[in-house]
This record gives C-alpha cells, structure tokens and sequence, in this order.
C-alpha cells in the first residue's frame, strides 16, 4: 500500500513539472509569499533584498559590513505596495557612523529616523487606511550606551513616547488591531532591571516576568500578536534561556517553553517557532526544521509559512516542506520577515449572497449575519487582507464591530465572504 501511495505521488508530481509548474509553486498557488532579508555579494558587502513567491522583488541598500545591529526587522504588504522596516550602518546627518532605522516603499526608501545622535533603530511596522506606523526606539545622546526613547511613529512624525521617568525602554515588535496599537518590548523597573513590557496606545498594558529584590533576573520580549481580547507575547522571564509565552486578557498567564521567538495567531490558534520546531497553542509539534535558522512564521489557512536560512540558503517552508530557496548558496544569505498574502481574500468581486446576508450594512455597532444553514466561526479582513478580528457567532447571528475604524471590510465565514462598510 505505501509502495503505491508513493508512485502515485511520483506521478502527480511528474505530471506538475510537466505543465511547467514546480510542486512549490502549486503548494502556495492561492497566496502570494513575501520575505525580506539579506544576502552577501562576491565582495562580502550585504545587499537587502525583498523576494516574492520565490523571485527577487526589490534590492534595497547595500551594507559594507553586516553584523549584529544590521537586521531587516518586518515586512507589510498593501496591494502592489511592499513596505520593510529595519536599520542599517551608515552615516547620520553629522557625518557620524551611526545605525539608522529605515522604512522602504518597494524600490525607495520612505524614511530614514535621524536625530543625528546615537543612532536609531526600526523595529516594527504596520500600514493601514494609508497610514504607515513604525514602532522603534533611538539613542538620547551620541554615545552608544546612552539611553533610549522609544517611540510609535504615524507617516514618519511621532505619534506616542513609550519613555516615561527614564525607564530606558527597547521594543521589539507591534501589532494593530481595529483603533489600538499594541507594541511590546522591555523597560526598567524601579530597580533599574529589564522587565518584559507590552503598550497599548502609548501607555503600558501590562509588564512581566520577575519579581523579586533587585538581581541578575530579567524579562523580554521577542514577538506580539492580539486575537480578540487575548493579547500573545514571545519573550524570557529569567534568564535568556527561560523562554515563555505569555497571555495576557486582563492578567498575565505564562507557559514556560522553549525558545520561542517569532508567533502568530489564526482562527483562535496561537502558532510559534520553538527550537526549530512549529507549535500550535505550546502544545502541538507541527513542523521540524533540524538544520535550519528561523526568523519568522505566518499562518494563512491551511499554510503554516516560515522563513530563515540554511546551508547559507535564504528560505521558505510550507508546512515543514521547502516552499523557495530564494537564493543560490555561493554567499551568505538569510530571510528574517515574512508576509503572506491571500489572493482575492477581499472576496469583494466574488460575493455570495444566496444563503447569507448581512445588515444593516453600512453598520455602526453590530453586524446581524442571516444564514439558512447553521454556521460558527468567522473572520474579518480590512481590503488589504489583514486579519483584523476572528471568533464564534452568538446565538443572536450578531458581530459587535464598534471598536472597527471606518472603512471596508470582508466577512469571511467558510467558503462565504461578504463585504460591508463600518462608519
């Protein structure tokens, strides 16, 4: 029986290559990948690269030297536009050697955060109704242990200071969900220690790890995701090695697990890499990747997409399985943010109206879903393909949608997708 489950396979697989489509690119033929990384030339300088579906997209900046503060931090896909966010070595306004945090429109540079002192650093970046928020921090002096401010940026100006009394912070990572900007990171507590910090809409939500007298025990951040009123946090409480994830839905819960450093969350399932592995809800061992760095992990359907290196290789993985090798293996190269984008998720030229129906549409509160068939989960994307809320329907058929901005956005429930409009 496995004999012959396998020719068949044999087959299928032959007859792909045949037409001319590689088994990859049937895997992901639904979704559109994006990654962003870097990649060494023959003269050992670092080029940024941004790949889409496999093929090189964008080559951004070139880096003399790459080293450890040289990091390509995340990606954002809007319709044809791509954005990446990150810093890069290279000289300030005063001529200074200094690392500088970016944001790149495709081909172009958008912004470039100069104060013309210590340096700044990038590390975040979400984009929605056409605004483009950055979250990252930069140094208050030229010196390169001073202090940081930490900042979330709106299109380049400073939108809110994550610096209060000092506390020297350093972010990692946000996430937007309907009006509320969530960021997470660290900053001192009263002892003068590192604690793992999340901020909602420029104040802080909630911090975590030890609490005892002061000592050599910190906390951190890596990664943030919100589903609902749940808010997920990668991150150590401890020491480096003690690496947790945390909840937090008006209290912090903590699971102690392995290295657990990039997450994210669908359909109510909260997804991670721990020491090479993919795990679903800290409990489920999904995918292995042995020999393999990996940087990032996004979700979409049936898909589990992860990004890294291997054998010098930037990479994409499916589901455990190479998706795209994105470059050759003669220099050093790596992929560090993915973004994964649905092909016609928006469903907004596909809309199926015989067995659901929505109103009152447009809505301001509440979105009533008529259906002849019995129905439970649903998502709502924004028309840029953006997961923005997912849960089970009540007994009533409603979907409190008042925390929403206004705009267009799909309803998403099996196989069904409707739009309708929030004022």
């Amino acid at each position: 029986m496995f004999k012959k489950r396998f020719n068949l396979r044999k087959v299928i697989a032959t007859a792909i290559c045949l037409a001319g489509l590689s088994v990859g690119n049937v895997l992901a033929q639904n979704v559109d990948v994006y990654a962003a990384g870097y990649e060494k030339n023959a003269e050992g300088k670092s080029i940024v690269k941004v790949w889409k579906n496999g093929n090189e997209l964008h080559s951004l900046a070139t880096v003399d030297e790459w080293d450890g503060d040289n990091s390509i931090n995340g990606i954002f896909v809007v319709g044809s536009d791509v954005y990446v966010v990150g810093q890069i070595y290279g000289k300030n306004k005063n001529g200074d050697n200094k690392y500088l945090g970016k944001v790149w429109k495709n081909d172009a540079e958008l912004y470039s955060f100069d104060n013309g002192l210590g340096g700044s650093y990038a590390k975040g970046i979400y984009v929605s109704g056409g605004d483009v928020y950055v979250v990252g921090y930069e140094k208050v002096t030229a010196a390169w242990n001073s202090i940081n401010t930490a900042w979330v940026r709106k299109n380049g100006g400073i939108l809110y200071s994550l610096t209060n009394n000092n506390n020297d912070p350093d972010v990692s990572a946000m996430y937007v969900s309907g009006n509320d900007i969530y960021v997470s990171g660290r900053a001192k507590d009263s002892f003068g220690r590192y604690k793992g910090t999340v901020w909602k809409n420029g104040s802080q939500l909630f911090t975590f790890g030890p609490t005892s007298a002061p000592g050599t025990l910190w906390s951190n951040t890596y990664d943030i995701a919100v589903s609902g009123n749940v808010v997920y946090v990668s991150g150590y409480s401890g020491t480096s090695s003690d690496h947790v994830i945390c909840t937090y839905n008006g209290s912090v819960n903590m699971a102690f697990s392995g290295a657990a450093y990039s997450l994210d969350v669908f359909d109510n399932k909260l997804y991670s890499v721990i020491g090479g592995k993919t795990v679903r809800d800290n409990v489920v061992t999904w995918d292995s990747y042995e020999n393999a760095w990996i940087s990032d992990i996004s979700v979409k359907n049936q898909g589990r997409y992860v990004c890294g290196s291997e054998s010098k290789v930037a990479k994409v993985w499916r589901n455990g399985e190479e998706l795209y090798a994105l470059t050759d293996g003669t220099n050093a190269a790596t992929a560090s943010s993915i973004f994964v984008v649905e092909r016609g998720n928006t469903g907004i030229n596909d809309v199926q109206t015989n067995s659901i129906s929505l109103y009152p549409n447009p809505v301001k509160d509440e979105l009533l879903v008529q259906s002849e068939t019995h129905i439970d989960k649903f998502e709502i994307y924004d028309i840029m393909g953006k997961q923005i809320l997912n849960g089970s329907l009540s007994n009533s058929k409603s979907i409190n949608v008042s925390a929403l901005s206004a705009g267009i956005y799909v309803l998403k429930i099996g196989n069904y997708r409707g739009k309708f409009v929030k004022e």
